[in-house]
């Protein structure tokens, strides 16, 4: 018996397309829904179109289905039909419903969960601002009057603005994609609305002979890993939360199949994106994990020096918060707290092979005395220094 008390497994008709990165996330969030115990017998819909009027009134008539999970519901087919039955419904979205939408006036159960797109293209330019300085921004969009598309570039453009940059978007026709680039002033700095289209922004990039990032920094939207990793060079992208968009749904339905919810109105839900997955088309100077063991070495090297972590930054030839924001995402840890770490280790080396006086020991490992030494050895390993050379 599932978790929740019911016996009989409920059917769900899941309508994705496994062709996508993102829908496929959306499938893995639902199946981990289900993981925790709910008793579901599930069935993927891939027909060609994935979901019809016809397919919804077959399964109206043969009581086929207790509940609906759909990734689109923007057909103009399938949207009376979707708006007419009585089986609950949930739709995994893009983008919040306009006023217009249909969906909206369905006084059948309901539940929305879609991208957080303002959220998006915020992040968007702050990762740009922990790349560095640019002395352009733009935005590349898909066409207009696609609503995510148009909320992540107002939001990109408004961020730029809010920070005293200006951001421009790209408005002409695919084939005078490269002259616009080549356009901005440089170094640029790039963000495209999905994936696909970024893949295209580089590519002009290359036949422009313009480098990426050297002279163009160039962010999607998805992590599409298959579209990132093989484009030139790698892509950075926005990561959304896809898989957690697939959980909430299969949860939202759930309540609705259950009569736990009776809300006579759609009832919406926003997921912010992750994080940015940094890749060599926004890196720097290098990529993260390789900048990170850079610095890692510096600090070996140097940190008994009194190496600072604005010092560390400018060898690295990168700002302090791209340098303290890459160091803590790879190692958990902040770059004062492995210099602080690396002193104590040289400290415990001369005080377990040589014959030096504690005050030596402080000055050549950059501690002011040693007092200060002792203290931070104490807390470090347990015992002061005197206890391990006895």
């Amino acid at each position: 018996m599932a978790s929740n008390g019911r016996s009989e497994a409920r059917n769900v008709i899941v309508c994705v397309s496994l062709a996508h990165a993102a829908e496929r996330d959306f499938l893995s969030g639902v199946f981990r829904f289900l993981d925790e115990g709910h008793n579901w017998k599930v069935r993927i819909v891939q027909e060609h179109p994935p979901f019809s009027e016809k397919s919804l009134r077959e399964l109206e008539r043969r009581g086929g289905a207790d509940g609906i999970i759909i990734s689109d519901a923007y057909r103009g087919d399938l949207i009376p039909a979707l708006v007419d039955t009585a089986i609950p419904l949930a739709v995994v979205s893009g983008v919040a419903f306009q006023k217009t939408h249909p969906l909206i006036a369905r006084r059948k159960p309901t539940f929305v969960v879609h991208n957080d797109n303002t959220s998006i293209g915020r992040l968007g330019f702050r990762h740009f601002c922990d790349c560095g300085k640019f002395n352009s921004y733009g935005f590349v969009p898909t066409e207009r009057g696609v609503i995510w598309s148009d909320e992540r570039e107002e939001a990109f453009v408004r961020a730029a603005r809010s920070a005293g940059f200006r951001a421009k978007a790209f408005r002409k026709s695919a084939d005078a994609l490269g002259a616009w680039l080549a356009d901005l002033p440089k170094p640029a700095a790039v963000m495209v609305a999905y994936d696909e289209l970024a893949s295209d922004v580089l590519a002009a990039c290359e036949k422009e002979g313009l480098a990426v990032p050297r002279q163009v920094a160039v962010l999607g939207v998805d992590n599409d890993p298959l579209v990132c990793r093989s484009a030139t060079p790698p892509l950075s992208s926005v990561l959304p939360d896809h898989e957690g968009m697939g959980f909430l749904a299969a949860k939202g339905l759930d309540e609705l199949m259950s009569g736990k919810s009776r809300r006579s109105t759609p009832r919406h839900v926003t997921l912010a994106p992750h994080r940015v997955v940094q890749r060599e088309s926004t890196g720097t100077v290098a990529p993260a994990a390789t900048l990170v063991d850079r610095a890692k070495a510096i600090i070996s090297a140097e940190a008994v020096r009194g190496i600072t972590v604005e010092a560390l930054a400018q060898r690295l030839h990168v700002s302090r918060r791209l340098a303290e924001l890459r160091f803590r995402e790879i190692e958990g840890s902040t770059i004062s707290k492995a210099i602080a770490a690396r002193k104590l280790e040289v400290a415990l080396h001369l005080v377990k092979t040589t014959k030096y006086p504690l005050a030596r020991i402080a000055e050549e490992c950059g501690f002011s005395d040693a007092k200060h030494l002792t203290h931070r050895f104490s807390a470090r390993y347990g015992r002061p220094p005197r206890d391990f050379r006895k």
